[in-house]
């Protein structure tokens, strides 16, 4: 049996994967993102939610993707 133990895969770059991907960079855990669309957000890129009520902020909101988006492009940005 092949040791597999250091290869990661996360499956999905919706709000829960960005986030995972996020915590996995800050410790320095390498892995491989995989992700159905060509686009990030998972339910929010596809519009799935009709009804949906945001209670966050739009200006919080915003800075969550971006800051998210910024640590993807470089990993080195997680400073916080």
């Amino acid at each position: 049996m092949t040791d597999r133990s250091t290869q990661m895969a996360l499956i999905g770059a919706g709000p829960v994967g960005l986030g995972m991907a996020k915590a996995l960079l800050e410790h320095k855990i390498l892995y491989e993102e995989l992700e159905a669309d060509d686009d990030l957000g998972g339910n929010w890129f596809h519009g799935v939610y009709e009804t949906v009520h945001i209670i966050s902020s739009r200006k919080t909101t915003a800075s969550y993707w971006k800051t998210l988006a910024k640590i993807l492009e470089d990993p080195s940005a997680t400073n916080n």
